[in-house]
């Protein structure tokens, strides 16, 4: 370790019993080998708040119509028992208390307080305070304002030191209900410590944007009434048990290269396979050739709510009609995609096993009626997991299963089987969406690029492309280039979530409505892990 680059940090909150993302961000510093956690500060009275009153009631109830989790609280004892607490007398540390906590080491204060901190010309240690869409935290340690969140489907996220450094990032993620993830949002804004020390010592390159409205006004009795029953009133607000109706998923194959997607003027000529049967869906496609030179594709095939996953083999003809179809993996809990890799000796699968927590490795059977299991890649699941060969070595990204959307991980090892070692950086990007795999890699001008997910609207995702600037095992940056929203115009025009070069023509998937589309429950996205027995 590098102890020019170690920081020292203090945690300005109300005490050890938190909210999940407060603890959420507190384990995110402490995972990271140049970051110590050195000491507390914790008021002595408590942090005021409007608890018991008809505005804390009402806020209370709000928060929870918005973020389900809202009143989740966790205990970091075990974690930070061990660590001094600096009593703080007033709502916030005056001179003499920030002195005590520098005292004790720390060189950076992170605050979850209410207010602002320092109080202008105090000298004292940098504090990093969060800033979310123009919102201070309140006493109870979420957005001291609310308002925003039923109107805007955007927020800037933003962490700014009193030293005058700062990082952000946009959160756009929605729910099927049309109004901004707040938890995922909360989620997202717990990496921003990890960002800010990042940034300081120059391996993140995050734009730092103004806040959408620094003075705004305190909300009231009234605003806070008004928005109680705008949220009690709208019928197709998500809580658990709720029921979201999404689309039918089609399988396509678009004639041209990969890279002929970067252009906003592009073929539509798009040939999809025939339709699904009622309630299944076809997704996530990727392709190889057999050794007779015939096209060979594996997806995702599921069905109605709590049917068995599976990996499914389609040979398509030219006109369309499925030549073949063949289960080649199935088990009771959700898969992930297939992602293919063609070797010399043959062509291997890697599937995502979340409810196990490991990514598998497989290779098609030299008959291709099923896959052979190889061995474990990884002993952590990762959505979407995909591989890259690349400058002597092997790459393998995804994101957090909790965070699949904001999080970006990537591991790298000598040979396609492994071991993989995490990179230094990780996670190697989070960002408020456009994080979340979505196909195979591919070379253009000169530069590796990566294909995402751009899910801000669930009804309607779309793909970005991203241009890979910087990749080796201390370093990586990508760049968002352009976004790809599908082939309108044709039989499944309203979404996409994979592409998958295969030479000359790309393998694509497609969602268009239907009256008879799957009924995603809310609690089947969630994810379940179990022992890691390997099963099938």
């Amino acid at each position: 370790m590098n102890h020019n680059n170690e920081i020292r940090i203090g945690i300005l909150c109300s005490g050890m019993t938190m909210p999940a993302w407060h603890a959420r961000c507190i384990r995110h510093l402490l995972a990271q080998p140049d970051i110590q956690v050195m000491v507390l500060g914790v008021p002595i009275q408590g942090v005021p708040s409007h608890e018991g009153s008809t505005h804390g009631s009402l806020r209370s109830r709000i928060l929870a119509l918005l973020c389900p989790d809202a009143e989740a609280q966790e205990d970091l004892s075990e974690l930070l028992n061990t660590l001094p607490v600096v009593a703080i007398r007033g709502e916030s540390p005056d001179a003499n208390e920030l002195r005590n906590l520098e005292g004790h080491g720390a060189n950076v204060l992170l605050s979850f307080l209410p207010g602002r901190i320092p109080p202008p010309g105090t000298p004292s240690p940098v504090i990093w305070q969060f800033d979310l869409h123009g919102s201070g935290l309140a006493g109870d340690g979420f957005p001291e304002h609310t308002g925003w969140m039923l109107e805007d489907d955007t927020a800037c996220l933003r962490l700014w030191g009193s030293d005058g450094t700062a990082v952000s990032t946009t959160y756009r993620t929605s729910l099927h209900n049309g109004r901004l993830d707040v938890q995922g949002m909360l989620q997202a804004s717990a990496w921003l410590p990890i960002q800010m020390h990042r940034a300081r010592l120059g391996q993140w390159k995050a734009p730092v944007e103004e806040t959408a409205d620094p003075t705004r006004r305190k909300e009231g009795l009234f605003d806070l009434f008004r928005q109680w029953l705008r949220l009690e009133l709208r019928p197709n607000r998500e809580v658990p048990g709720r029921t979201a109706r999404i689309g039918e998923w089609n399988l396509g194959i678009y004639p041209h290269p990969i890279s002929t997607l970067l252009s906003d003027t592009h073929n539509t000529n798009v040939r999809w396979l025939s339709s699904p049967s009622p309630g299944s869906q076809r997704t996530e496609p990727f392709g190889y050739r057999t050794p007779d030179g015939q096209l060979s594709v594996l997806y995702r095939k599921s069905g109605e709510l709590n049917s068995n996953d599976s990996i499914a083999r389609v040979r398509p003809r030219n006109d369309g009609i499925l030549k073949r179809s063949r289960n080649m993996l199935s088990t009771v809990h959700a898969l992930g995609y297939p992602y293919t890799v063609e070797r010399p000796d043959g062509v291997y699968v890697v599937v995502s096993y979340p409810h196990q927590d490991r990514i598998e490795l497989f290779r098609v059977a030299e008959n291709n009626e099923s896959l052979d299991h190889v061995g474990t890649l990884l002993e952590r699941a990762l959505m979407n997991p995909t591989c890259v060969e690349h400058a002597g070595g092997w790459w393998l990204f995804g994101t957090d299963m909790e965070e699949p959307d904001t999080v970006l991980r990537a591991y790298h090892a000598p040979q396609l089987h492994g071991p993989y070692q995490p990179h230094a950086l990780n996670p190697v990007r989070v960002a408020g969406s456009g994080c979340r795999s979505a196909g195979t890699f591919f070379i253009h001008d000169g530069y590796l690029w990566r294909p995402s997910v751009d899910n801000t609207d669930p009804r309607g995702p779309e793909v970005i492309f991203n241009r890979i600037n910087v990749l080796d095992t201390e370093r990586f940056h990508e760049e968002p280039m352009h976004t790809f929203a599908g082939f309108p115009g044709t039989n499944y025009p309203n979404g996409i979530r994979t592409v998958c070069a295969l030479g000359k023509i790309t393998l694509i998937d497609g969602l268009r409505p239907t009256q008879v589309g799957r009924e995603v429950d809310i609690e089947e996205r969630r994810t379940v892990r179990k022992a890691k027995a390997y099963t099938e």
